[in-house]
């Protein structure tokens, strides 16, 4: 996984460990200080390779998925 989607994803994972909710793109923009079309552009990878599933609405945001969590074949 090229490092750029890691820390994306890493990014990810702590924010949503640390609030227990999903998290909007640009929190993951402010966190990671990469522009705004990469962050989208590597969400929406991630969300192909079945790794985070978006939530809809003025509440909505990325999740990680079980895949994620089970196990650590995709930090290769």
């Amino acid at each position: 996984m090229p490092a750029r989607r890691k820390k994306v994803l890493l990014t990810l994972l702590e924010l949503h460990r640390n609030s227990k909710r999903s998290i909007k793109h640009e929190e993951i923009v402010n966190a990671t200080n990469l522009g705004r079309g990469i962050v989208r552009r590597e969400l929406e990878i991630l969300k192909c390779l079945e790794l985070i599933d978006s939530c809809p609405g003025m509440e909505g945001g990325y999740i990680p998925t079980i895949q994620v969590y089970g196990g650590t074949e995709w930090l290769n």
